[in-house]
Order: structure tokens, then sequence, then C-alpha cells
């Protein structure tokens, strides 16, 4: 009898040695549980989906739309992705410094630390629910400020820069691209002007040209191209209801430029036409889009770079072997 007595403790013993190690193995080390507790957001940047920032320089609503962010609030307009991935690497992973608890017996007073009222708020929607950051005066230490979150007792000292980058004028929120698309997208692009028309597509990744001539593209001098188109900028916001055809002035009947780009996942083909001079400026050009209802004005000299010789987008010949020398 006593062997199985023996061998029941054993099993007993290891059960419960199972068990703690289990258990302990699950807790933190104290350096984790020190991290964690400085840790203000942690968040998977695919479940964002809107952001709402009211701050002194900005009241500004942004939503995902597909890959895309938008302006809904005060405006609907393209937002400045440059920005908004900015913001979003900030949101991501924020820590603090510092952090001030108070006790369930006397919580902290947020008032002194200019959180109740506080002087800025984002609140960042994701898959999962809603996230109200507080943001309240300079703190007395280095570029830095204090924040808190509404579902969390805490006063974090964390640094300025997320603040900084929030606090900016909502005409800042907006995209400056005139084109603005995930070139790895793009599917075809047409251009016609009076001085240069070609047409090109990707067919299993590679690019051809099949206007006006047929041959493959050159890799280079298309990326060149893409690289450039991207980069168009929008140098003022015209007019936000723009009616082209009420006004010949603007040079859209014989523009002096016309781009059609295919885009994987839109229905229809953007269209951007560029038309004359404006009239206040003889180097900037007319601009609208297929897709907006805003007439901009673009650099001339920027549109004038996309018309290419077609033959400078072809793919370069291979090299030719030279003759063998006669003995």
């Amino acid at each position: 009898m006593k062997w199985k007595t023996t061998l029941l403790l054993l099993a007993v013993t290891v059960g419960i040695g199972a068990y703690v190690s289990q258990v302990e193995l699950k807790q933190p080390l104290p350096e984790e549980r020190q991290a964690r507790s400085k840790r203000i957001l942690q968040l998977s940047l695919d479940d964002v989906t809107a952001l709402a920032v009211e701050v002194p320089h900005a009241k500004v609503v942004l939503k995902k739309d597909g890959d895309t962010w938008r302006l809904t609030t005060p405006l609907n307009a393209r937002a400045e992705r440059s920005l908004i991935q900015r913001i979003l690497g900030e949101v991501s992973w924020l820590d603090a410094e510092r952090v001030l608890a108070g006790t369930k017996e006397k919580p902290l007073d947020r008032a002194p630390y200019g959180l109740a009222p506080a002087k800025g708020t984002l609140v960042i929607s994701t898959q999962q629910g809603e996230t109200t950051l507080l943001f309240g005066n300079p703190s007395a230490v280095g570029d830095t400020r204090y924040l808190a979150r509404t579902d969390r007792p805490e006063v974090f000292v964390a640094g300025s820069s997320l603040f900084d980058t929030l606090n900016q004028s909502a005409d800042s929120y907006r995209s400056r691209e005139l084109v603005g698309i995930d070139t790895t997208r793009l599917a075809g692009l047409t251009l016609s002007s009076p001085t240069a028309s070609y047409a090109l597509i990707k067919e299993n990744g590679l690019w051809r040209l099949t206007e006006p001539l047929q041959d493959a593209a050159n890799p280079t001098a298309v990326g060149a191209l893409l690289s450039h188109l991207n980069g168009l900028r929008i140098e003022r916001f015209v007019d936000e209801q723009a009616e082209v055809s009420a006004h010949p002035e603007w040079g859209f009947q014989t523009p002096s430029a016309k781009l059609t780009l295919t885009v994987g996942g839109r229905a229809t083909a953007l269209e951007i036409l560029i038309g004359g001079g404006t009239s206040d400026n003889a180097q900037q050009r007319y601009a609208t889009r297929s897709d907006e209802p805003t007439l901009y004005a673009v650099t001339g000299t920027d549109v004038e770079a996309l018309s290419l010789d077609p033959q400078t987008l072809r793919a370069k010949a291979p090299a030719t072997k030279p003759p063998a020398a006669t003995p």
C-alpha cells in the first residue's frame, strides 16, 4: 500500500509543480511590468479606421477608405498621406517618460495638468472600438507634455511630438498630391499633349509601350516617369466647385496635357486634365481630376516634364557583340 501512496503523492507534487510553473511563466517580469505601465498606446496600424482631431489649430475628421485616407470634416477631400503616416506611426506605439498615479481613495485631479478641460483630443477608432487621448499642458521638464486616456486614471508625461504633429491647420491635412496613387496598383497610363503622345500597360508585372509603337518598356525610364507623376504637387486650390465647361478661359477645351490612369481596384479610369496658364501666375497651369470637383493650380514645368519622347521609354536594345578580328 505504501508504494501506492508514494505514487499518489508524487503525482500530486508533479501536478502542483506544473501548475505553479505555468502560472509563474505567464507572469511578466518586473522590467516588463514597468514597461507596460508606461505604455500609453499600442495599436496595429491596419486596425485603425478613423481619426478625430481637435487641437487649437484644427478640428478635422479623417476616415480610411480602402487603402486611402480622406478628410470628412471640415470638407470632403483626399488626406495628406505623409502626415497620416506620421500620425499613425506615432500612435502605434506611444510610451510615457513618467506615470503619475493617484489612489482609489484620492484619484488625481486632472485640472492642474491642463487635462480638464484638455488642450486637445485625439479619438482613434479601430475595429475593436474607440480610444480617446487627451493632451494637457507642457510639463516643466524637457520637450514633454501631460497626456491622459479617458479610460484610464493615470496622467502621463510624454514627448510633445504627437501633439505638435496634430496641431496644424486643417489645410495641412489636405493632400497636395495631384495624382497620389500607389504606383504598384497602376495597370495603365496614357498621355497626350501637343508635343507628345504615348500609352503604357502593365502585363504580368512588366510594362509595355502600346502607342505610338509596340515594344517592351525600359523599367528604369518607366520608374522615373511614375516617380515624377506622383511628385506633381498642387500649388493652390483655386475653386472647390469648378464648372469647367462654363470657363473656356481655363483652357480645358484644348488641354495642354491629358493623363488617363487605370488603377487596380477602381471601377473607372482616373482622368487628369491640365489646362492653360492661370490668370495670376504665368508659371502655373489649371488642373482637374475626373473624380473631384476642385480646380487646382500646378507648376507648368512639372507637367511638361511628362511629355516624353516615346523612344526614351523603349527597352534598351541588347548590346551587339563586336565582330571577331580578322587574322
